[in-house]
């Protein structure tokens, strides 16, 4: 067991910078001035970030006709208290987050009320009844006051009006966790954690209460989810969690510790970079929320680059004797997929151009190599973690 551990805390290692686009990379590395995150952690967060900017009608075939995913990433970020996950979330996804798809959201309200008023007035005038529902806001993040009656009744809004997705970000994802596992002691006939789990295909949900009031009817969803949890309490709740599918849906990426570095005087270009991190990270935000659909295909090239891989994934489920890695190895396959849909859009996007459309629906080889590789290395971590939680089989 101790051969296993060491092996698999040390293969499949990445550079996880030359995963991530020339530009963006360089304007990341400003955050490495004061707060040593690893660039796997940054780069997990970018990319459920991108996630959750997505348009609600998006997703990528990966099979012709058969095999279809949703581009939606749920990640598990296991750092412990005071280890700086919040400045790290701040900057990749809160602060950019306000200039680029709560505006873009805002934005698309307002229009849609001013419509809405123009209909209003003209079939009024004509004299007839007007029963269009009046638009509503919608949440496109949500970190807190988090029910699934609420965040349904935003998939319900997003359907109807906006046509967006919903990251929700956890800063202590414990109960949930346990929830998930079905170990809360919590009395609801559907908690929170159980309701979650079946979002990750983006699947909807037709509901029949006795209280219509509370009914929710959706065909689809699109929920990226970042958790945050100490590495310890993780450990001790997804011992089992190979029969909840818990661990097979979310990529866990873990950093124990997080240097800082105190330097007692910074050049005046330290806020400029700053700032130009913040802009571009609302720019590539803005890029994947603007568009109106996403509908991604693989090349030939990479379709047999991806057949490939899902071969060596199931050779790999065959000969393991770990029963924690066999449960993750399923779905790795549409997880890979996901990976390369992302990996095309970060590297489509051209910062001069925020709001272009995106001209490429064709994902190739280097946005496969690029998905291949870091699907190894976060499946090699995701089983480090479940290899070392109590009960592991």
């Amino acid at each position: 067991a101790l051969n296993e551990l060491i092996r698999l805390s040390s293969v499949d290692r990445i550079d996880a910078k030359k995963l991530i686009p020339p530009l963006l990379c360089e304007a990341l590395s400003v955050i490495g001035e004061t707060i040593e995150y690893d660039w796997e952690v940054i780069l997990t967060v970018l990319i459920v970030g991108i996630s959750g900017a997505l348009p609600l009608d998006s997703k990528i075939e990966l099979i012709p006709g058969d095999f279809n995913q949703p581009l939606i990433i749920w990640a598990m970020l296991l750092m412990s208290t005071g280890e700086l996950k919040s400045p790290l979330i701040k900057r990749l996804l809160l602060d950019p987050w306000k200039t680029s798809v709560d505006a873009l959201m805002n934005q698309r309200y307002q229009d849609a009320v001013k419509e809405w008023n123009r209909q209003k007035t003209e079939e009024s005038a004509n004299g007839g009844d007007f029963e269009i529902p009046k638009p509503k806001k919608v949440q496109t993040m949500i970190t807190e006051d988090r029910t699934s009656q609420g965040i349904e009744r935003h998939f319900m809004l997003h359907e109807r009006f906006a046509r967006g997705s919903v990251l929700l970000v956890l800063d202590e994802a414990k109960d949930i966790l346990l929830e998930m596992t079905g170990q809360s002691s919590g009395t609801s006939t559907l908690p929170f954690g159980t309701w979650i789990l079946p979002r990750y295909d983006g699947t909807g949900a037709r509901g029949a209460k006795a209280d219509e009031q509370y009914e929710r009817h959706y065909s689809e969803c699109r929920l990226a989810a970042l958790f945050c949890c100490q590495p310890e309490v993780y450990r001790a709740i997804t011992g089992d969690a190979d029969q909840t599918g818990l661990a097979a849906r979310f990529v866990a990426v873990e950093q124990n510790t997080v240097d800082q570095q105190f330097p007692t005087a910074f050049p005046d270009s330290h806020k400029q970079r700053h700032e130009s991190l913040r802009q571009i990270l609302s720019d590539l935000y803005t890029f994947v929320c603007s568009q109106s659909s996403i509908h991604l295909e693989l090349t030939d090239d990479a379709l047999a680059l991806f057949q490939d891989e899902r071969q060596y994934l199931q050779d790999r489920k065959n000969q393991t004797l770990s029963n924690a890695e066999r449960g993750l190895l399923n779905k790795c396959h549409g997880r890979i997929g996901r990976f390369a849909g992302i990996f095309h859009l970060q590297w489509s996007f051209n910062p001069r151009q925020p709001h272009a459309r995106l001209l490429e629906s064709k994902v190739g080889v280097d946005a496969m190599q690029r998905a291949i590789l870091l699907n190894r290395y976060l499946l090699s971590q995701t089983v480090l973690v479940r290899q070392t939680s109590s009960g592991h089989s």
